[in-house]
């Protein structure tokens, strides 16, 4: 029965000392190996994915996904390496367990969380959102094989990558939804700014304007005897031209 948070922690610590030693021991192979050496060298201080928010700030449709990306990958950095690995002060698994063999060289930061998953899915969950399928599918497949990779060289455990997603997942999530609101607010103060201008109008302008007559009374002008010239009008010329006269008679 689970007594205390230090039995928690010591659950979790064996559950992920067995799973990194089924990944060694049966997983690990000679051609799997070099390949992963590869993948995960590739993720080192998040190269890869600065490489990629350069190259998606070059057009203009993916300018912004870029820069939403940067901009999330530097916050994961910043919190990462300053306030989570030094604050929870979890040691690499070959530094606790002598089985478990590393594959590349030795890390000089703590083991939780890992950084190549945080920095991988900072960047690709924005992507996932705003820039087609053909790319951002395949990042996000890329940055599931790095932190996979992190495991195979045997430099973090499971939960170290499990919170590595999770804490990326949370902040591009919030960054996401700050710079929707920005943008919706920001359309909101434009189309406000716009119908001031129109209601800013002078009367004068205002009563100067002759709304164009509609279809029917155009048509309705154009219509002998009415406000024409055609013979239509001539009983009524004549009309108003003998009544002078028929009240000289009278008189």
């Amino acid at each position: 029965m689970v007594r205390s948070i230090s039995d928690i922690w010591t659950l979790i610590d064996n559950w992920d000392y067995t799973a990194l030693l089924w990944i060694q021991d049966v997983i690990r192979n000679d051609v799997l190996t070099p390949v992963m050496k590869v993948i995960t060298t590739l993720g080192n201080k998040g190269l890869i994915w600065i490489l990629l928010v350069v190259v998606l700030l070059i057009p203009k449709k993916t300018r912004k996904a870029a820069l939403m990306a940067g901009i999330t990958m530097a916050i994961c950095h910043l919190l990462n390496d300053f306030v989570i690995k030094p604050g929870v002060a979890r040691i690499r698994p070959y530094e606790a367990h002598e089985d478990i063999k590393r594959l590349v060289a030795m890390e000089n930061s703590f083991s939780f969380s890992s950084g190549h998953t945080m920095s991988a899915f900072a960047g690709t969950l924005i992507y996932l959102r705003m820039i087609p399928k053909k790319i951002s599918i395949p990042a996000v497949l890329f940055a599931i094989v790095i932190s996979f990779s992190r495991l195979y060289v045997g430099v973090h455990y499971p939960t170290d990558v499990i919170a590595g997603f999770l804490i990326a997942l949370i902040i591009s999530q919030i960054l996401w939804s700050v710079w929707m609101s920005a943008e919706r607010n920001a359309r909101r103060r434009k189309k406000k700014k716009q119908a001031e201008q129109v209601s800013a109008v002078p009367a004068s302008n205002a009563q100067n304007f002759t709304a164009p007559a509609t279809a029917g009374q155009a048509e309705l002008l154009q219509k002998p005897g009415i406000l024409g010239s055609g013979l239509d009008n001539q009983p009524i010329i004549q009309a108003e031209k003998s009544r002078p006269v028929q009240q000289h008679e009278k008189s």
